[in-house]
């Protein structure tokens, strides 16, 4: 299976960026802070290391005021990252790369 979204991470960097130039004191710490994770899985998770769980993309996209279509997109490419080999995933995992190629075109 190929992989058309990028990982979720590669996907919030430039988010947290923004918010980064918009608030000078805004760190990877506040970040942590505010998506109630640590800021050690924050950074694995923007190194692409980890994939966020559904709830912690809805805890980045309020910190860092992610739009509702984009949050779905975010979604998406995290089930196709999140690396379970269960046949459910597979098949939702499919079915939003269909979606994708759909969405590419």
């Amino acid at each position: 299976m190929t992989r058309l979204l990028p990982h979720p991470g590669e996907l919030l960097a430039p988010y947290f960026e923004k918010k980064k130039a918009l608030r000078k004191n805004y760190s990877l710490r506040a970040l942590a802070r505010d998506v109630q994770l640590s800021p050690g899985m924050v950074s694995q998770i923007l190194s692409k290391r980890r994939t966020p769980s559904q709830e912690a993309i809805e805890e980045f996209a309020k910190a860092l005021r992610i739009k509702s279509a984009n949050v779905l997109i975010l979604k998406k490419s995290a089930v196709l990252h999140g690396g379970r080999k269960n046949s459910a995933h597979r098949i939702l995992a499919d079915y939003i790369e269909q979606d994708a190629t759909v969405l590419a075109y």
